[in-house]
């Protein structure tokens, strides 16, 4: 499957996609900033700059913050 694909099927499940090549569980988010994201294990992944306001936005909204 594509990307897109993948995406369009697990976001409704709290995946959120952060960058072109990483799709992550917004459960094991522990830190989003405008460049990376910490994960719970420590683990860092880049986060595409160009699209953070809108993941930013559809992260809090699934924290029940937005």
């Amino acid at each position: 499957a594509s990307m897109t694909q993948m995406t369009a099927e697990l976001e409704p499940m709290g995946f959120l996609r952060i960058q072109k090549s990483y799709l992550v569980n917004m459960r094991k988010i522990k830190k989003l900033r405008c460049s990376e994201v910490t994960l719970d294990d420590g683990t860092t992944l880049p986060v595409s700059e160009k699209a953070y306001a809108e993941q930013k936005k559809k992260y809090l909204l699934w924290k029940g913050l937005g």
